[in-house]
């Protein structure tokens, strides 16, 4: 039985997106990693993290809202899945704009059972 070439266009689109959603997560992995002894990274400006987390297009996800439910919440939920780590992200604003960002980092004792 032959593939639907839609079926597969949404399949490679699928594999893609979930390839990128890791190379984010292991960005933002490598930045908790170097900052997990001091329990959370630096103030960073969003700029910074846009350009850390979407290298090759750091403009993508203008809105906050949008950047912060498809990229950085994305990264993090796969890295508290991943890696013994709780994540947590605060931001600051400046007139009732978010400027900055940063992430309290915790060690979990393991990792959660997979169901």
């Amino acid at each position: 039985m032959a593939i639907n070439p839609k079926d597969r266009l949404a399949h490679a689109k699928l594999v893609e997106d979930s390839d990128v959603q890791r190379s984010r997560a292991a960005r933002l992995a490598a930045l908790c990693e170097e900052h997990l002894s001091n329990e959370c990274t630096p103030w960073m400006p969003l700029a910074k993290v846009r350009e850390i987390l979407l290298p090759d297009n750091p403009d993508a996800y203008r809105e906050y809202a949008d950047f912060k439910r498809k990229v950085l919440v994305a990264a993090m939920a796969e890295i508290q899945e991943t890696f013994p780590l709780r994540l947590e992200l605060e931001v600051m604003k400046e007139d009732g704009k978010v400027t900055h960002v940063r992430l309290l980092i915790a060690k979990r004792a393991k990792l959660p059972a997979i169901e």
